[in-house]
């Protein structure tokens, strides 16, 4: 599905069959993608069997954590997951965060 000219949003299931296939190389299996785009985003949850078979071939990681819900132990656990399969981390997003607006500034709107 094209999102735009440029970005396309692949479903997930294209990349969960060549994982469920037992002969799962994915740096040939990935060579078809590669030859159509440029650049892929990849997004997983930490702890989730897809991201030891990806970690080949990903050049760095976004740490995305949700506020309020994402523990810090759980950040950290993903942070040093990360560093086990030698990612380099090129930050943290923090989505959700809710910042509350005084009342005195709705006072003035």
């Amino acid at each position: 599905m094209a999102l735009s000219d440029r970005v396309w949003r692949l479903p997930g299931w294209l990349f969960r069959d060549r994982l469920a296939q037992e002969n799962f190389e994915p740096r040939g299996s990935m060579a078809e993608f590669r030859a159509i785009f440029q650049y892929f985003i990849f997004a997983t949850r930490a702890g989730s069997g897809e991201l030891p078979a990806f970690a080949g071939i990903c050049d760095a990681a976004v740490l995305v954590v949700t506020a309020n819900k994402t523990r810090k132990e759980v950040a950290l656990r993903a942070k040093q997951q990360l560093g086990q399969y030698k990612l380099p981390l090129l930050g943290t997003v923090l989505i959700d965060r809710v910042f509350d607006v005084p009342e005195a500034i709705y006072r003035r709107l």
